[in-house]
């Protein structure tokens, strides 16, 4: 599966008019999705207190998202109400990325209401696989053993050249979440010895 992810980042933080603007969006994602041939799903996360807001498009092919590249303009919602642009309402800075789906785990899908944990990574040349492996067969076990865990997912870069990576752990909610957290803080240094270096990291609410 391929990847638009679409980051809008304002360093100021961003009001709860927003978060109002991104529940509704949540309504409007069943149409999206059906009015847009090869596109298989959409998720909205945000951390409004911070100011990043993140949509992210899954495509069957890179044809499909090519052939609809204009994405965002006249979404509606279920009633045929037009959506908010989100680049037209927030003073901010936008980067638009182009992943490919390395590895996902759902147990469930993440959903309103629900947090996830993301991690901006940069990966040694040749050691995805490696990672992926360390994912699945370590962090994985540890996160189902706190309780309140959804899934994981992870994006690179396309081709694995630039070894930029995407990880995304969802969990039920944010309680869930710290204590998860912080069980994976005690093992950083094992995931840099699989080959992965964290640039960036946020906990954000899952809006759709």
């Amino acid at each position: 599966m391929h990847l638009r992810v679409v980051t809008i980042r304002n360093e100021s933080g961003i009001g709860k008019e927003i978060g109002e603007v991104l529940k509704g969006m949540s309504g409007a994602v069943p149409n999206i999705i059906k009015s847009m041939e090869g596109l298989q799903g959409l998720t909205v996360t945000a951390d409004l207190e911070h100011g990043v807001i993140e949509n992210v498009f899954f495509w069957k092919s890179a044809a499909d998202m090519v052939a609809n590249s204009p994405l965002n303009e006249n979404q509606v919602d279920a009633e045929g109400r037009p959506v908010p642009h989100l680049y037209e309402m927030i003073d901010g800075w936008q980067v638009v990325e182009v992943l490919q789906e390395a590895m996902v785990d759902l147990a469930k899908a993440p959903a309103l209401g629900n947090v996830t944990h993301v991690q901006r990574i940069a990966l040694l040349t040749g050691r995805i696989d490696e990672y992926v492996a360390y994912l699945k067969s370590e962090v994985i076990p540890r996160c189902k053993a706190v309780g309140g865990f959804l899934g994981v997912r992870l994006a690179a870069d396309i081709g694995r050249i630039c070894g930029l990576a995407i990880v995304y752990l969802y969990w039920e909610d944010e309680a869930a979440m710290t204590t998860g957290v912080m069980q994976e803080k005690m093992h950083e240094a094992e995931a840099a010895a699989h080959g992965a270096r964290v640039l960036e990291e946020t906990f954000r609410q899952v809006y759709a």
